[in-house]
């Protein structure tokens, strides 16, 4: 389920991967669609 979940995230531009490695960024659009999820509270979404 987990590949399904970043497979749809990366189609939709939710995340999109750093040049030359395997990092992925969350993308502005992915933090608004990820926010919309009920159990995902923004400390989760966001890097410190």
């Amino acid at each position: 389920m987990g590949a399904a979940v970043f497979r749809h995230a990366v189609e939709e531009s939710w995340l999109v991967h750093a040049h030359d490695t395997r990092v992925v960024r969350l993308t502005d659009d992915g933090l608004s669609a990820l926010r919309l999820h009920p159990r995902l509270p923004d400390t989760t979404l966001t890097a410190d």
